[in-house]
């Protein structure tokens, strides 16, 4: 269908670059489900960031909050390791 899409509209997709995500409640993905465009293999990951966004496949965003808390502390210990002086 992506590929079908993309023609139509004269649209290219980097293959190596492009990712699949498949969202679901619990459960493992079937190793049997491949993704193919113009005969490329996409890679199928459990996780992706995007914008600083942690999408996993659960749907839950406690990995980006976790990631948002880390830079957080970084950047306060930076703030008072510069005015601490």
């Amino acid at each position: 269908m992506l590929e079908n899409y993309c023609d139509r509209w004269k649209l290219t997709v980097n293959a190596t670059k492009t990712k699949v995500m498949i969202f679901r409640k619990g459960g493992r993905v079937n190793r049997n489900i491949r993704f193919i465009y113009k005969g490329n293999v996409l890679e199928i990951v459990s996780k992706f960031t995007y914008l600083g966004i942690a999408f996993t496949t659960g749907g839950s965003f406690n990995t980006t909050f976790e990631m948002l808390a880390g830079q957080a502390l970084t950047a306060i210990y930076k703030f008072k390791s510069t005015f601490q002086q």
